[in-house]
């Protein structure tokens, strides 16, 4: 299966091959059936030239020729998956109008909890960065985990990736929500760790690392409860890395009633 293509697998009972194939015909249940053409004499087979991002029923029926069928045609169901993003800058924001909010992926790990989208944390004391949506794992469980997972992004086209993201975690009579960051470019097989967070941070803090050139990148934000008031994530961007970077740790204190001493970070 890619963006655009699903393969389809079946078990023919049938002693003889059908001597005119197999009809098939799929539907996204908007843009009506269609009968793939000509009919396909043997599993598995690809059907392609499908849209992104959509669900699709697969009938298969027994085609045994003379106008004899068999009497059911049996159906299936799959999902194309998004196609990798491969335009940057590229900002998930997590607001209903982004192309891509839909293809983050939450995996509960234990619990039973998943992440979502949300307004708020739980006590309203965070509110999203940036419009009005944000990334909120928040449970009533002191055990539950689950991930948060980028669409593939295919970052060949960058020389020196930069991952930027805001990130929140209000205590809760002082228990505190955890997050790892990991990335993984092999599907899941290995992964590489970014950060922990353990500590509190009571309003949006920005985090930025770099990242591997690789062609198949998905981000993992692994969230951790211990019934606080939720981890939030918002902003979340990736881009080349500026060959002029802004200054870090900016810091003014008054030295005398006239004056100030700066400091930061090139």
């Amino acid at each position: 299966t890619s963006s655009t293509s699903i393969e389809v697998s079946f078990v023919d009972p049938n002693s003889t091959a059908p001597a005119y194939g197999f009809i098939v015909t799929y539907t996204d249940g908007v843009s009506g059936t269609t009968t793939v053409s000509p009919n396909p004499t043997a599993s598995p087979f690809t059907i392609s030239g499908l849209t992104a991002q959509t669900s699709y029923t697969v009938t298969v029926q027994v085609d045994c020729g003379g106008g004899t069928l068999s009497p059911n045609a049996v159906s299936a169901s799959a999902t194309t998956p998004c196609p990798a993003v491969s335009s940057f800058p590229w900002l998930e924001d997590f607001e209903a109008t982004s192309s891509t909010v839909g293809c983050w992926t939450s995996e509960a790990l234990s619990g039973g909890f998943n992440w979502t989208t949300a307004a708020s944390n739980t006590n309203g004391s965070i509110t999203p960065y940036s419009g009005s949506a944000m990334a909120l794992y928040a449970t009533s469980s002191t055990t539950a985990a689950a991930d948060w997972i980028s669409p593939v992004l295919d970052l060949s086209s960058l020389t020196t990736p930069q991952l930027i993201f805001q990130y929140a975690s209000v205590n809760w009579f002082g228990d505190i929500d955890d997050m790892d960051v990991y990335y993984t470019t092999d599907g899941g097989t290995t992964y590489t760790l970014l950060a922990s967070y353990t500590a509190e941070y009571a309003s949006w803090t920005e985090f930025t690392y770099t990242l591997p050139n690789s062609s198949s990148l998905q981000l993992y934000f692994s969230g951790y409860s211990d019934y606080a008031r939720g981890l939030c994530l918002d902003d979340v961007l990736v881009r080349e890395t500026p060959s002029c970077q802004d200054v870090t740790s900016l810091a003014a204190s008054a030295t005398g009633s006239t004056s100030l001493e700066v400091s930061f970070v090139d």
